[in-house]
């Protein structure tokens, strides 16, 4: 029968049986959302497993499976929790432990954790009427992305939303582009496909494309 924890391990929040908002690892280790997926990348600090949604017990079921009132309180010492994620294989993650990993070097300005995260067959479709348009494969792909920043220097402002499922993720970023004396912030959509822990596929949704060619011309 499954552990129902009432608390959060590292931040002690409070996890009712019927909290949505609750994660566990295999291990039944739990945290709450925003430590589980802001801090700790989807990766259990314990045994290196993903933590995923935990389901909820029924409210007429707790009289004959009764919850657990065991209070697991141990703060994550995070800088260890960083080198273990880094040195832990990847080919077994989830997409959303991959995006939120892929994510976060993206916002830290981690290239060699970014470069990490994409398979040799990387594929990068763009679109709109610049000259970058269209499909580049493995180094093609990598280059195109040098690039594009290159002709416009690119800036990641938030990443604003993760929808992940079971084979790929959507992002939703801000950014701003410059170029000479201009610039523009930008609303962004990439959906990726993932495969073996890596990214395998991307495709670039503007949703100002007329303003993106204007930079990439």
């Amino acid at each position: 029968m499954l552990d129902i924890r009432p608390t959060c391990e590292h931040c002690d929040a409070n996890l009712g049986f019927d909290a949505l908002n609750a994660r566990i690892c295999t291990f039944e280790c739990t945290f709450c959302a925003a430590c589980a997926d802001e801090v700790l990348g989807g990766v259990c600090p314990n045994c290196s497993g993903e933590l995923v949604p935990r389901p909820i017990r029924p409210a007429a079921m707790v009289a004959v499976a009764p919850v657990s009132t065991a209070r697991v309180s141990q703060p994550v010492d995070l800088d260890a929790h960083a080198e273990r994620r880094a040195s832990r294989p990847v080919d077994a993650d989830h997409p959303g432990v991959v995006l939120r990993r892929y994510c976060d070097a993206w916002l830290a300005g981690d290239l060699t954790t970014l470069l990490g995260c994409y398979d040799e067959s990387f594929t990068l479709h763009y679109f709109g009427a610049s000259r970058f348009a269209g499909s580049h494969v493995g180094a093609a792909a990598i280059e195109a992305l040098a690039n594009v920043s290159a002709v416009a220097q690119r800036e990641l402002l938030s990443v604003d939303d993760l929808m992940v499922s079971d084979d790929g993720a959507l992002v939703v970023v801000s950014e701003r582009l410059t170029r000479d004396d201009e610039q523009v912030t930008l609303t962004r959509s990439l959906r990726y496909r993932v495969e073996r822990g890596r990214l395998l596929e991307c495709w670039l949704y503007e949703h100002d494309q007329a303003a993106v060619d204007h930079f990439w011309r």
